[in-house]
């Protein structure tokens, strides 16, 4: 009985075998009719235009019949196929269907009688095409997702291509070199989305990523870097997102294995993105229509539908986002941007209005959601590939991840940083201190005399004096160096945070409540005091009560955070110059002694 069944399944496996190879041939042989037919079909209509007015002469009636023949050998294999195609098993009805439907073998066959004609040989053109066209049908069937998994490659490839760019851009890449890379790219884009026809969804998206990288391709006309970096950075996402719809497993990769009932405002944001950039792909077509025209009657109607969209998306936000991040003030301000741009949108599309402005304020609500997304998903992949952050800090409730709040106090500080250096016409003192504001807040939630309190409280008197000489106007190398020295301060907690296997690590401003929690913060040495010679410095009691502790926590753990902590205090106490000397000396992999040493003597040289 046993090998018997073995027979059966061994008869089963060579059937399916056979009928895959068989549907593999079948899809060759398709694919070789269409190409010979598309190329039958360019030399006929040639033949046709030329002997429209004058019937044809010895030479081109040879032609005639050599086109005629050639279209019923064509015919004959055609229908050969489409008998294989009505013979073949279920999987193929959908390709039956076609084949009863279009006939493309009659087709092909009339094609041949009417190029033979002298009368009706204007007709044999649009024949032949109805024969592509159902053939490619039947292909498209034959492969099927093949096609959609080579659009998805191609969508992958061109965004991978954009990210590069887009880096490249913020790197000082020269404008007319990233222009033309941009051009090329957007040409693309556009050819893509020609093919993406049947796909509504991926084609809004690639529709909506080619006006995000005209956007960027202006911005590099008029000299503005930033505007580009962050339209072509939006462009590069709304590519992934094309790539996404054609291929769904890329869905199922990034999406929460664990599922709580708390709310998910970074799985919000997400969805939102999409319907954003169905937004910015509506817009598009009424652009092409109306351009800096006034609206029309019909454009009017179609904009009330785009800004109820719109509409839509704010509510959502501000429902959904907004209201549960009430414990959240760095989350909450960070949307509040996302909430203005988006306002802005909806303002001026009620007007009612759209071009150029109307698109760029589009692609900006992109953007904004999309560097919030970006931070918090570089927060959970780090926390992923260190194997901690399972905990969250006692912030796994949380809407927003707490550590993401820390990523946006960072970004936040270099991005007023960079408009501060570049000049650009805007309050930077203003925007510096609303962000000491929020790092206090921070600092008022973390344990006093904690490491993550003292290092919160470096960095908002880093801020709080940046804030002060930016209001005095001062954008110099003083201002810039507080900026810095206050960013430094930020990374190095939620560095500390993520080392220790907690995402909120203290640094979170609700979730993790600042309370203490074992093996976390309270047991860690104070790298401040750990350095002979220095009186002074704070927390030189705490190190040895941190190295007691030590002890039992595993001492190669912890002085692994020993080190990283007092790489991070060095950084700080140093200049720039020293900064670079320092951290070439760290790549050397000098022993711990001999890096303290040398830590010690560029402190000595700046002490002179």
């Amino acid at each position: 009985a046993a090998g018997r069944a073995g027979d059966a399944a061994l008869d089963k496996a060579e059937r399916a075998l056979d009928r895959m190879l068989s549907d593999s041939d079948l899809t060759r042989i398709i694919a070789q009719l269409i190409e010979r037919q598309q190329a039958l079909h360019a030399e006929t209509r040639t033949f046709v235009r030329a002997h429209l007015t004058s019937q044809p002469d010895e030479a081109g009636r040879t032609h005639q019949a050599d086109l005629a023949t050639r279209q019923k050998d064509l015919a004959t294999r055609t229908a050969d196929a489409e008998r294989r195609i009505l013979s073949g098993p279920a999987a193929l009805d959908k390709a039956k269907d076609i084949v009863r439907q279009d006939v493309p073998a009659e087709r092909m066959t009339a094609a041949g009688g009417d190029i033979a004609s002298n009368d009706r040989r204007p007709r044999a053109p649009e024949a032949q095409l109805a024969a592509v066209d159902a053939l490619k049908r039947i292909l498209e069937v034959l492969r099927g997702g093949d096609q959609l998994a080579d659009l998805a490659r191609r969508a992958g490839e061109l965004a991978e291509r954009q990210e590069r760019l887009a880096d490249a851009i913020e790197r000082g890449m020269p404008r007319d070199e990233a222009a033309r890379e941009q051009e090329r790219l957007r040409q693309e884009t556009e050819r893509l989305a020609k093919d993406l026809e049947r796909n509504p969804e991926a084609k809004q998206a690639t529709d909506a990523a080619a006006s995000a990288q005209q956007g960027a391709q202006s911005a590099l006309g008029k000299g503005d870097r930033g505007a580009a970096t962050r339209d072509a950075g939006t462009a590069a996402e709304l590519l992934r997102t094309a790539q996404r719809a054609l291929d769904p497993k890329q869905d199922e990769k990034e999406k929460p294995k664990d599922e709580k009932s708390s709310p998910d405002v970074v799985a919000l944001l997400r969805t939102l993105f999409s319907l954003q950039a169905k937004v910015l792909a509506d817009s598009l077509p009424i652009d092409r229509r109306i351009s800096e025209d006034e609206p029309d009657f019909a454009a009017k109607r179609d904009l009330s539908g785009v800004a109820q969209q719109q509409d839509d998306i704010l509510l959502r936000l501000r429902e959904e986002g907004v209201k549960v991040l009430d414990q959240q003030p760095i989350a909450l301000a960070a949307l509040a941007r996302v909430d203005a741009a988006m306002d802005k949108v909806l303002t001026h599309l009620r007007k009612p209005a759209l071009g150029s402005r109307g698109l760029g304020l589009e692609r900006i609500a992109l953007a904004e959601l999309k560097r919030v997304i970006d931070i918090a998903a570089s927060i959970q992949m780090a926390s992923e590939e260190g194997g901690g952050g399972g905990g969250q800090g006692g912030g796994n409730q949380a809407p927003f991840p707490p550590a993401a709040e820390l990523a946006l106090l960072i970004a936040r500080q270099g991005e007023i940083h960079a408009l501060a250096a570049a000049g650009r016409p805007v309050d930077a003192g203003a925007m510096q201190g609303e962000l000491g504001k929020l790092i206090a807040l921070v600092e008022g939630a973390t344990r006093p005399g904690s490491r993550p309190n003292l290092l919160m409280a470096r960095a908002r008197r880093a801020a709080d004096g940046a804030a002060t000489l930016l209001a005095q106007q001062d954008r110099g190398a003083n201002a810039r160096h507080h900026m810095l020295a206050s960013e430094e301060a930020l990374r190095q907690i939620l560095a500390e945070a993520k080392g220790s296997g907690s995402s909120g690590g203290g640094g979170g401003s609700s979730s993790g409540g600042g309370k203490p929690k074992p093996g976390g913060d309270e047991g860690k040495p104070d790298p401040g005091g750990a350095k002979p010679g220095q009186p002074g410095q704070p927390g030189a009691g705490q190190a040895q009560a941190g190295a007691a502790g030590a002890t039992e926590a595993g001492a190669g753990e912890t002085a692994t955070s020993v080190q990283a902590l007092q790489d991070a205090t060095a950084l700080l106490q140093l200049p720039p110059e020293r900064r670079e000397q320092l951290r070439q000396a760290r790549e050397q992999r000098l022993p711990a002694g001999a890096l303290q040493l040398f830590e010690r003597y560029l402190e000595k040289l700046e002490d002179r």
